[in-house]
């Protein structure tokens, strides 16, 4: 169930345009059963990895419950929310708008469904950082965010045909609205 999601996120890292092109071949699931099966076990795995991480040993931290939950979780869960409605505007601007009359509404699933959340694998992956220090942690998790969000732009605006000021215009949209 989970072996795809290293394969994933390291073509993601590799070639980020071949790999939306292979999921854009896959068939669309639920968002929420996308997130539960590709970013959900990344964050059940970050309190863990804090929690057994030499870092705390060393530095003579204890192991309270106060340290574990924290903010890498809440920058992550919001970055995921914000690709998860920049999604959602661009697969309902690809459809014609939200029109809660038409028979089709729930069955419409454009091309490119999740295509942001499954290029935002690489800010969940970034976990295993957190294991060595807080430090490499939070720096790997604002690069790969930076490079993922740059990727998700491209991607929409290469499968829209549109021009990546534009697609990048509904990513600050969409982030607005949150």
């Amino acid at each position: 169930m989970f072996a795809s999601i290293p394969r994933d996120v390291e073509a993601i890292l590799a070639d980020p345009a071949s790999a939306s092109a292979s999921f854009l071949e896959r068939p669309a699931v639920k968002s929420l059963s996308f997130f539960v099966r590709n970013h959900l076990p990344f964050l059940i795995l970050l309190p863990l990895f804090k929690f057994i991480s030499p870092y705390r040993l060393i530095e003579g931290g204890g192991f309270g419950l106060r340290d574990i939950p924290g903010f890498p979780g809440i920058l992550i869960l919001g970055l995921l929310l914000m690709g998860a409605v920049f999604d959602r505007m661009q697969r309902y601007s690809m459809a014609g708008g939200i029109e809660p009359d038409r028979k089709d509404f729930f069955d419409m699933q454009p091309r490119g469904k999740n295509l942001s959340l499954f290029l935002y694998l690489p800010v969940s992956a970034s976990v295993f950082l957190f294991f060595f220090h807080p430090a490499p942690g939070y720096l790997g998790l604002m690069a790969t965010a930076i490079y993922c969000i740059y990727q998700s732009v491209v991607a929409w605006a290469r499968l829209r045909e549109q021009t990546i000021l534009h697609s990048l215009s509904v990513y600050v949209l969409s982030a607005g609205l949150l």
